[in-house]
């Protein structure tokens, strides 16, 4: 058996410094602390470094929940570790090696090791190991995170309750047979895995049989191709060899000819560049000759020009000459003349402009006469400005008179416009001031009509304003009493679900009686299922049952447990057949209540009712229905034969003066003769689960209608705030369009103020006009 020696503890949970723990081997170890000191965590400690692989057994969320969180002055860690050292007293501390030396044996050391970032290891005496490893070396000695070894808090209460076949796995594993059991699966285990390899194995066999044909197919069609590729490699290289010498024979050739023609070539290079010289000198000349007939272009064509502007001078003077033909008279006979010698001189032009293409002499001659004519022109125009100035002098004159009659005329004509003028003003001005008068009352009167108006709308917008502030004052305290409503429903709907949820839980624990032992809810269960053949019993003894006084219900239930457990069936044979069912088809007891007749006769039992300490009878605190109302009082014997009483003084008294009756306290306590029983039950019965069902119902159906007419009270509450949101809506739109009307009635006085004060300015205007 192994022994605890020392645990080393760094960074797990509450331990932040490396932490040492020896113990003796003997005796008991005790941990003493208060409450949240660590005492938990050494144990968990234990546990994790034997193979706890559930963060939950070890009171956290995650696996990482074990390294050390930190705290106000320490920082979090970033790796757990647990050392445990262990040894085996039975085993001697020395062991022979077989050459005459003995050996020391060393203490089991296990450490487990966790970082933050998920890794772990497993380590056996300093030597890195599996967690197969560690459960494979404690195997059998009743250690490891679920074994008997470590008895936690609560763990003796599951194991007493746990099933037959768990307390077994528990004992086993405490007798040493647990390894030999996980031994003997592991091998199954292998056993299976190489079962299922060999006939793997045996599948692949038979695949790779089928497959050998045809590898062997491929490999004579491999050993054919590469026969058939060696000749065709000998007869490729016979006719590329061939083919080789064929091309040699003409590549000699076609050298052979390529000098020719090369030769040829040659010939033709020199023939060309003969060719280019002469074309080029041809080319020169062309050059010389094109440059000889662009001088002579130019030539004609500065002629030409010369000529354009001889004709536009000509043209010029003959407009001139016009000119001064309209303007003198005196002088038409002179420009007649002009225009004779202007008609030769344009019939001489044209003739010179014909020979200046072909002779360049001839053009100079012109030039010359044109020169004589220039200045035979200029003669005349000079003659002609002598005389223009004695005519514009004689013409200024006679403006200058006829400018002074006319600003004569006009000063009459503006005197008379003048004298209108001011006729016109004058009735103007007193029509103005007519107008400007009358415009003046009538602004008046308007004046005072929308004075009135602006008034009468301030009022009513007053009164809009103020009615609007109410409504919405109403409308915000409706919505507060709405929302008010809104939760006070929600809370009311959430208790009436919990309500309406605990009244199904309990119809469903009271319909399929989950209140009653395992082998009546089976049978029920079977009876459901119609795996029972005809066989209908009427319920339980509970479904008929109620309880008068509440105060002496959990007395009830405790005193008459097993009775409200009876099957209630029809007849004698229905509970025979019952009995047979359970000895056949279910596991356990049950008893059978067989539905009494009206006739049926009681067992007399004693008139207690005299004494001081009796309250009344059992019988008459409990009310029987469905069809039990008339039952016998000696139906159930403890039913008829028990009292109730105020102390327990008087029931040790009567219980022992009456040892066949029994006399029940209002704890629950009962005595019997010279017995007594009592205790505390956890969960209610069926007698007040009824109860309660009854009450929930009563309850439920109150919370409905209460919500109804809270539902009802909203749906009317909505109602009116929805009506008068409208009508808010509707003083809003009027309260809007009284706004613009007085903003429009502002607009029209502060258009009559400016029409009235312009009526004034004009009426001012017209007085002093």
């Amino acid at each position: 058996m192994l022994k605890l020696k020392r645990v080393d503890i760094q960074g797990f949970k509450s331990f932040y410094d490396r932490t040492e723990m020896r113990f003796h081997g003997s005796g008991i170890a005790a941990v003493v602390g208060p409450n949240g000191c660590g005492k938990s965590n050494l144990s968990d400690a234990i546990s994790w470094v034997l193979g706890e692989q559930s963060a939950k057994s070890l009171r956290g969320t995650r696996m990482e929940d074990v390294i050390f969180a930190g705290t106000r002055d320490k920082k979090p860690l970033g790796m757990a570790q647990v050392t445990l050292t262990m040894f085996d007293p039975d085993v001697s501390r020395q062991e022979h090696n077989g050459n005459g030396h003995h050996k020391t044996v060393e203490d089991i050391v296990i450490t487990r090791r966790l970082y933050r970032s998920g890794e772990s290891e497993y380590l056996i005496g300093g030597r890195a190991a599996r967690l197969r490893d560690i459960q494979d070396l404690f195997s059998g000695t009743g250690l490891g995170p679920e074994s008997y070894a470590i008895i936690e808090q609560g763990r003796i209460g599951q194991i007493l309750s746990n099933k037959p076949t768990d307390r077994r796995a528990v004992i086993e594993e405490a007798a040493g047979i647990g390894k030999y059991k996980t031994r003997k699966r592991l091998a199954e285990a292998k056993l299976e895995s190489a079962k299922q390899n060999l006939s793997r194995v045996f599948d692949i066999l038979e695949e790779v049989g089928r497959q050998v044909n045809s590898l062997k197919r491929q490999a004579s069609k491999a050993k054919r191709y590469e026969e058939l590729r060696t000749d065709m490699v000998t007869q490729l290289r016979q006719a590329v060899s061939g083919r080789f010498r064929m091309l040699e024979r003409e590549a000699a050739k076609l050298a052979l000819d390529l000098n020719q023609a090369q030769a040829s070539f040659q010939g033709f290079a020199t023939q060309v560049q003969e060719k280019e010289r002469e074309h080029t000198a041809t080319q020169e000349a062309c050059y010389a000759t094109e440059k000889e007939l662009t001088e002579a272009r130019g030539k004609v064509a500065e002629l030409n020009l010369e000529s354009e502007r001889t004709r536009g001078r000509l043209e010029l003077q003959a407009k001139q000459i016009g000119s001064i033909g309209e303007r003198l008279a005196a002088g038409e006979a002179e420009t007649q003349e002009l225009e004779a010698r202007h008609e030769r001189e344009l019939a001489e032009l044209e003739i010179h402009a014909k020979a200046v293409a072909g002779i360049e002499q001839e053009g100079l001659a012109l030039q010359d006469m044109m020169r004589a004519k220039t200045s035979e022109r200029d003669a005349v125009q000079t003659d002609l400005r002598q005389r223009e100035k004695g005519l514009e002098t004689a013409r200024q004159q006679v403006l200058r008179l006829l400018g002074e009659a006319s600003n004569l005329r006009n000063q009459l004509a503006q005197i008379d416009e003048y004298l209108a003028a001011v006729e016109r003003d004058r009735a103007r001005a007193t029509k103005e001031e007519d107008g400007a008068t009358g415009d003046l009352a009538r602004l008046e009167e308007v004046k005072a009509e929308l004075s009135t108006k602006l008034s009468a709308q301030q009022l009513e917008l007053e009164s809009l304003a103020d009615k609007r502030r109410r409504v919405d004052e109403e409308i915000k305290e409706r919505r507060t009493r709405t929302t008010e409503m809104r939760q006070k429903l929600d809370q009311m709907r959430g208790m009436l679900s919990k309500q309406k949820a605990r009244r199904d839980s309990l119809e469903e624990i009271l319909s399929h009686r989950a209140y009653t032992t395992d082998s009546v809810k089976r049978l029920f269960t079977q009876v459901e299922r119609g795996q029972v053949g005809d066989f209908k019993p009427s319920g339980v003894l509970a479904d008929f049952v109620e309880v008068a006084d509440a105060a002496w219900e959990k007395a009830c239930e405790a005193f008459l447990h097993e009775e409200l457990e009876y099957v209630v069936v029809g007849g004698w044979t229905e509970a025979e057949r019952g009995v047979e069912l359970m000895r056949a088809e279910s596991d356990g007891r049950a008893t059978f209540l067989v539905h009494p007749e009206k006739s049926a006769a009681s067992p007399h039992a004693p008139d207690l009712s005299s004494d001081p300490g009796i309250v009344g009878r059992l019988r008459d605190t409990l009310r029987l229905t469905n069809g039990f109302a008339q039952a016998p009082q000696g139906l159930l014997p403890r039913l008829a034969r028990c009292f109730l009483v105020t102390d327990r003084g008087s029931a040790q008294r009567l219980a022992t003066s009456n040892p066949d009756c029994y006399f029940l306290l209002q704890d629950g306590v009962s005595y019997h003769g010279h017995a007594v029983s009592g205790g505390r039950k956890t969960g209610g019965g069926p007698l007040a689960l009824k109860r309660e069902l009854r009450d929930l119902i009563g309850q439920v159906e109150s919370r409905e209608r209460e919500q109804e007419s809270l539902t009802s009270e909203l749906e009317e509450l909505e109602r009116g705030t929805a009506q008068m949101t409208e009508d808010l809506e509707q003083l809003r739109h009027i309260l809007q369009t009284r706004e613009k009307d007085a903003l429009a009635l502002g607009h029209e006085q502060r258009k009559l103020a400016e029409e009235y004060a312009r009526a004034g300015s004009r009426l001012s205007v017209a007085r002093l006009e």
